[in-house]
């Protein structure tokens, strides 16, 4: 089977409809019965979550443009955040850090122990997460007005992202963060300001030290985070996978660098993986292995060799 161009309708015996539903993104992959990708897709609108009907349901309209499918299976009891990880990486525990909008650490243990810790929202948690960098970009970007030893990069960044373009205050920049102040204190959703966190990524690769800084103490915070979760579980002495999955993670080397750095400090037999395929990958995998007669084997050896053409579309 070949992977499929969008053009008249395509007529599919058995597919899966793998969904990864995120704070700021929803993505919808379709393989077919013997493991082949047919589609991706990856919705992301400012300011609405990832988890919103329309967003889902643009991103499972994308994939399913112009196909017919007899029997689509659509899994519903496959967490894309920890089985679907494990799945992708051939493992059946590990520690998988999800670090994008939000933030979690989930743990599973060779025993069958298992523990999640954060996930709690911007509020009381996600230490690490895009919006607490995101947040911490924006406070710079308000402090650097106070002294010039406070300057940063970000600041001309992030208020043209925050304030209004319509008007003139390209010479004011006390205006340009009096209108900041008032962007913080309006409802957005979480993904406006998790959004930043790439800006904030780019800065610190240009040198900036204070966008370094905020990315550093980021994966700080989520490194306590999954010390935290070994030192409960009693495996920070042992051989465990600890799989990534988000953009900051995946996305940032000096984010992960830092990170990694930190937690071998700690758990230094710890095998630092940055995934390289979405989560609904690794759905899909679970779900065809599931059905009778399936080698997961060649399964999965074709959803691999399928996928990255797929994905650069």
């Amino acid at each position: 089977m070949t992977v499929l161009e969008n053009k008249a309708k395509i007529h599919i015996p058995l597919a899966v409809l793998a969904l990864d539903s995120g704070g700021s993104k929803c993505e919808a992959l379709l393989v077919a019965a013997d493991g082949t990708v047919l589609r991706f897709a990856r919705v992301s609108e400012p300011g609405q979550s990832g988890r919103s009907p329309a967003t889902v349901e643009r991103a499972t309209c994308s994939v399913l443009k112009d196909i017919i499918v007899d029997n689509l299976i659509k899994p519903m009891d496959i967490d894309p955040e920890n089985t679907g990880p494990l799945a992708l990486a051939g493992e059946t525990y590990g520690i998988v850090v999800t670090t994008g909008t939000g933030a979690r650490v989930t743990g599973t243990t060779r025993d069958g122990r298992r523990l999640v810790l954060d996930g709690f929202g911007p509020v009381l948690g996600d230490e690490g997460s895009g919006y607490q960098i995101g947040l911490a970009a924006m406070r710079a970007a308000a402090r650097a007005e106070r002294h010039p030893r406070h300057a940063t990069t970000l600041q001309s960044r992030i208020l043209e992202i925050c304030c209004d373009s319509s008007t003139n205050k390209k010479d004011d920049p006390i205006k340009k963060v009096q209108e900041l102040v008032g962007f913080s204190l309006k409802v957005h959703d979480r993904s406006v300001i998790a959004g930043m966190a790439r800006i904030v990524d780019e800065e610190a690769r240009r040198g900036d030290v204070i966008a370094l800084e905020i990315l550093k103490n980021s994966a700080q915070n989520l490194s306590e985070t999954v010390r935290d979760l070994s030192d409960r579980l009693a495996i920070a002495s042992d051989d465990y996978p600890l799989l990534a999955i988000g953009s900051v993670a995946v996305k940032s080397d000096i984010y992960w660098d830092e990170f990694s750095r930190r937690v071998l400090s700690f758990a230094p037999r710890f095998r630092m993986i940055r995934l390289k395929y979405p989560p609904a990958a690794g759905v899909a995998l679970v779900a065809l292995s599931r059905m009778d007669g399936v080698d997961i084997q060649a399964v999965r050896q074709r959803l691999f060799s399928s996928i990255e053409e797929v994905m650069k579309k």
